[in-house]
């Protein structure tokens, strides 16, 4: 039986805010959208709408919050489907995150996502090279962008939208505008149904997705900054000074919510590499972290019992909940 997802459903879209976050967009505000799927809150249970199940495959799973796609696939179920078609008629974008896991070497392509299950009319692909490749109806328009690499456990963002006036797509990646071009007579030919796999099941897409967003509209660029920040606002990694007052970690199982918990009582404290911030958690079974900060690099490198760190993170510039929580901690560190 086919698993259909319903259209509007919002699954536990976090709208956090902190000190500047009220001059960003949520998702909520932009029109359009037909629906947004966040992974947040347990897509195992089943959702009845039309008498069919919501219930997600044995192919995938949620695990640290977000969908998360093994490769084991089984024909039609594993497709969803929305009750408001994209309908190639009309503009339309779609977005979404994911993280890959390792691929094999082996492999000539890897599918990202693919919309139709028969006649594959919108495919996004990682070829064998690394680059993301774009298919559609079954491959007769195809484009290659050899400019782009995409690699195994690095987080990544993907906008695709059509203007039906002008048959024109464009297509961004990470933020960025990779490609525009009108179609001319060329035209698209699809339906509601999208899977992260291609024919028969293969070439899988294995790893996280997160963030899938679909909208009845065609996505103007000056429209755009803001509409990518609101996408990928809770994946830092993905852009790593997104406003947020909340945080995962998925390597170490950490997260907080500063706006929340103001039980974290920040200090400055002697290290052997000079001073930094310790940050105590007495509602995480007193674990004790610290945030090392160099100033002039604006990197934040955060320590569990001061040995770890959780999922040896980075950041150009790290999330401003905790800048917040820094700028109170370094004022006893001058």
């Amino acid at each position: 039986m086919r698993h259909l997802l319903p259209g509007f459903l919002w699954l536990s879209v976090l709208i956090a805010f902190s000190t500047n976050a009220s001059a960003q967009k949520s998702l909520k505000n932009f029109s359009g959208i037909v629906a947004l799927y966040d992974f947040k809150q347990g897509l195992n249970n089943t959702i009845r709408k039309n008498g069919h199940s919501a219930k997600l495959t044995k192919s995938t799973r949620l695990k640290n919050q977000m969908l998360y796609v093994n490769g084991k696939y089984d024909g039609y179920d594993t497709h969803f489907y929305l009750d408001e078609a994209l309908s190639v008629n009309k503009s339309f974008t779609f977005s979404y995150s994911f993280k890959p896991d390792e691929f094999n070497p082996k492999s000539y392509a890897r599918n990202l996502i693919c919309f139709g299950y028969l006649n594959r009319w919108l495919n996004l692909k990682r070829y064998k090279a690394g680059h993301l490749a774009l298919a559609l109806n079954n491959g007769r328009f195809s484009y290659q962008f050899k400019n782009t690499k995409i690699e195994a456990n690095k987080w990544y963002n993907v906008t695709f939208t059509y203007e039906a006036s002008r048959n024109h797509i464009e297509v961004y990646l990470n933020g960025k505008r990779l490609y525009e071009v009108d179609l001319g007579k060329f035209k698209i030919k699809g339906g509601s149904d999208f899977s992260f796999c291609d024919y028969g099941g293969g070439n899988v897409f294995k790893g996280y997705a997160q963030k899938l967003v679909f909208l009845n509209r065609f996505m103007p660029r000056t429209e755009f900054p803001a509409f990518y920040k609101a996408v990928i606002r809770d994946i830092p990694e993905v852009m790593p000074h997104a406003v947020t007052g909340t945080s995962h970690h998925t390597k170490g199982q950490f997260s907080y919510d500063i706006e929340k918990e103001w039980s974290y009582l920040p200090s400055c404290v002697e290290g052997d590499k000079g001073k930094r911030v310790e940050v105590v958690c007495p509602n995480r079974r007193q674990q004790t972290f610290h945030i090392n900060y160099k100033e002039k690099e604006r990197q934040y490198v955060i320590l569990r019992n001061g040995f770890s760190s959780i999922g040896g993170y980075k950041f150009r510039k790290f999330d401003a909940c905790l800048d917040k929580l820094l700028d109170i901690a370094k004022t006893g560190c001058k």
